[in-house]
C-alpha cells in the first residue's frame, strides 16, 4: 500500500498529495521573529533590557515546537508497505486544499491498491459528508502560506 494509491477530489478537482513534512509546514508556523517580538512586548518595562534574550529564547522555542510538529506529522503518515493477506496498514495521507476553501463539499477519497501477484486493482471510494471549515483554520493556513512566499 502506498500513499500515491490514495486520491482525493473536491468535486472534479483532484487534491495534491503532501508528505508529512509539507503538511506540518502548513500546520506549524515558522515566523520566529514575530512571535519573539510578541514575547518581548509582553515583558513590559523589562523589554528595554531583556529584548535580546526574549527574542533569542522565543525564536529557539518556536523552532523547537515547529520541528516537533513536523516530526509528529511524518511519524503518523502512511508509509509504503507490501501487505500480505490479513495484514493491515495504518497512517495519515495528507492533501493540499485549494486556497480560500471554507467548506468541503463533494469530498471523495478513492483508494486503489494493486495486487502484487496478478496486478489487479481494487477500488474503494468514500464520499465524505460536507464539512464546514472554521474561519480560524482557513485564515491560519492562508497566513502560514503567505509567510512562506
Amino acid at each position: 500500500m502506498q500513499a500515491k494509491q490514495v486520491n482525493a477530489f473536491l468535486g472534479d478537482y483532484k487534491l495534491g498529495l503532501l508528505n508529512g513534512g509539507k503538511a506540518a509546514d502548513q500546520a506549524a508556523t515558522s515566523e520566529y521573529a514575530g512571535k519573539a517580538l510578541g514575547w518581548t512586548i509582553a515583558t513590559g518595562p523589562f523589554a528595554m533590557i531583556l529584548w535580546p534574550v526574549t527574542i533569542a529564547g522565543s525564536a529557539a522555542y518556536t523552532q523547537l515546537v515547529n520541528n516537533r510538529i513536523r516530526q509528529h506529522f511524518s511519524s503518523v503518515e502512511l508509509t509504503d508497505a507490501l501487505l500480505r493477506p490479513n495484514q493491515i496498514a495504518a497512517g495519515f495521507v495528507y492533501f493540499k486544499l485549494p486556497d480560500d476553501v471554507k467548506r468541503l463539499e463533494r469530498l471523495t477519497v478513492i483508494v486503489e491498491p494493486t495486487e502484487e501477484t496478478n496486478g489487479g486493482k481494487l477500488a474503494y471510494q468514500f464520499l465524505v459528508p460536507t464539512l464546514e471549515l472554521s474561519a480560524k483554520t482557513s485564515s491560519r493556513t492562508a497566513e502560514a502560506e503567505n509567510g512562506k512566499r
